[in-house]
């Protein structure tokens, strides 16, 4: 996630906004979730949940709702498209079929071919739990960070959308189908 967080930040930046300047790897590394991530170590470090106990209630409390606003958000922004385009968008069926199934099938490809060559060691648990990660839809992010750097928000709002309905079908078939083969 962290590495995942670094590329969003800058990579990510400059691929929405188009101008370099937007790539700042500074900023990247003082982003809400890298910093923390750097909190939650050093706490989980010094023992501070047995010393402080209300900090894993707040925490907790704080994980419920970022799920519910960042829907709510999106939702915003879906309501300007109209329902139509999320069906008929080419680029959203393309993104699609990157995203839910060449990156896993790519990602479970090469762990495969990493334990049979003896490099790596993966389970047939690991395996699974790596295909489900790189198998889920688009994040919501996407329209975020369009939106925060004037870039194409309607097509994000749209991919994003388009792929979380088209998951519902596809991740359930491609795990079946790892599972006969893993």
């Amino acid at each position: 996630n962290i590495i995942m967080n670094l590329t969003m930040f800058t990579l990510g930046t400059y691929l929405v906004s188009g101008d370099k300047k937007a790539m700042n790897l500074k900023k990247a590394l003082l982003t809400p979730v890298l910093l923390a991530f750097v909190a939650g170590i050093a706490l989980n470090l010094v023992g501070a949940s047995a010393l402080v106990p209300e900090l894993q209630t707040y925490a907790t409390h704080f994980s419920g709702i970022v799920t519910p606003l960042s829907m709510l958000v999106l939702g915003i922004k879906l309501a300007e498209v109209p329902m139509k385009k999320l069906f008929t968008s080419g680029r959203m069926y393309y993104t699609a079929l990157i995203r839910l199934i060449l990156f896993p099938i790519l990602c479970v490809a090469v762990m495969l071919l990493l334990h049979k060559s003896g490099v790596a060691m993966f389970n047939r648990d690991m395996v699974l739990a790596f295909f489900v990660a790189y198998a889920m839809p688009t994040a919501g992010l996407a329209s975020a960070f369009a939106d925060q750097y004037k870039g194409d928000t309607e097509n994000a709002v749209i991919c994003t959308l388009g792929c979380t309905v088209l998951s519902v079908a596809v991740m359930p078939v491609l795990y079946w189908l790892l599972c006969l083969i893993v």
